[in-house]
């Protein structure tokens, strides 16, 4: 039979391991925000290039 303190470790390493995981997807998702920032910063002057590009 399981203790009520080896459950209770349990949890504490399952949260542990959680809160790894959550420090990864925030992480990633800084690196996608930046990804997603520079794409839209491309657009930009893909979108300025042919505007001048219509005016000649």
């Amino acid at each position: 039979m399981v203790s009520l303190t080896q459950n209770m470790e349990v949890i504490r390493e399952n949260t542990q391991a959680n809160n790894l995981v959550i420090d990864r997807l925030a992480t990633n998702s800084e690196q996608i925000e930046h990804i997603l920032g520079m794409i839209s910063q491309i657009a930009d002057q893909t979108n300025l290039l042919e505007a001048g590009y219509r005016v000649k």
